[in-house]
């Protein structure tokens, strides 16, 4: 199970790019700590329900 975040620098419209992790733990650590830094989470795929964006991904993982 592989979860997929989709990613994009603030400043830049078209730096974009995605981390995987193997956990939804990893997942949500990695994209809160993304989401200080300069970085805009766009979406986060996952095995079981889909596309999702970060408010439902923290409902449904944390």
């Amino acid at each position: 199970m592989t979860f997929t975040i989709g990613c994009r620098y603030r400043d830049y419209d078209k730096k974009s790019f995605t981390v995987e992790k193997e956990t939804a733990a990893e997942a949500l650590a990695t994209s809160e700590n993304l989401e200080r830094s300069d970085v805009e989470i766009e979406y986060v795929d996952t095995p079981e329900h889909g596309r999702l964006d970060m408010w439902g991904f923290r409902r449904l993982y944390k």
